[in-house]
């Protein structure tokens, strides 16, 4: 959250050390992954030529509508790779909103509280198949997949969500250039790296 946030360089260590573990699994990616969307990758899974995908709960309709069951489909959090450090999760997470022009503004916060609550968020998230962001909503105990994700999500030190919601404009389009092109050639890492942080000067002003 610090690095999206501004604080920490793209040339810091830790951030050097973050790309040097991406780096252990990048030969294990599908090829070609930069020109296939997600449910082409989803195919992949189904078909049984990858075997793990990071994706959420909206995917397992998918799945499963490609053949796959709860035998052959699991769940599974991110293997701890340091000792002692709190883990944290990535979150993302749809929004309501009242529009600045909203004409009825009590009403509205009355309607967003309502769909915030723990009641309204089980029955809301049970019918679409997600998780609810209510921490005292419940998930369906006969789905594994939402059973497991809300025991991770709950019981997580802190939650982030996806990077080009967590950093500003600017930083988002060069970090996810830059992460696509670190994907395919990883060798070009110190050059990223220096592109994303001139970046940073100028996004966070």
């Amino acid at each position: 959250m610090d690095l999206t946030a501004g604080k920490v360089a793209w040339t810091d260590d830790r951030v050097k050390a973050t790309f040097a573990e991406w780096a252990k699994i990048v030969p294990y990616t599908t090829a070609n992954h930069a020109a296939i969307d997600w449910q082409d990758a989803a195919a992949l899974l189904v078909q049984g030529k990858a075997a793990n995908y990071v994706m959420g709960n909206f995917a397992v309709g998918t799945f499963k509508e490609g053949g796959m069951t709860n035998d052959n489909l699991g769940f599974m959090v991110f293997p701890e790779i340091t000792p002692g450090i709190p883990r944290a999760e990535e979150a993302p997470t749809d929004t309501i909103h009242v529009t600045a022009q909203a004409k009825n503004v009590d009403d509205a916060k009355k309607f967003l509280a309502f769909v915030a609550s723990a009641e309204a968020q089980t029955k809301w998230n049970t019918a679409v198949g997600q998780l609810p962001t209510n921490k005292n909503s419940s998930v369906p105990a006969d789905d594994p997949f939402l059973t497991a994700g809300f025991e991770t999500l709950s019981t997580a030190y802190a939650l982030a969500q996806f990077f080009d919601r967590d950093a500003p404009a600017e930083m988002a389009k060069a970090g996810m250039e830059g992460f696509q092109e670190f994907m395919v050639k990883p060798d070009r890492l110190d050059a990223i790296l220096e592109r994303l942080e001139k970046v940073r000067g100028q996004a966070y002003k």
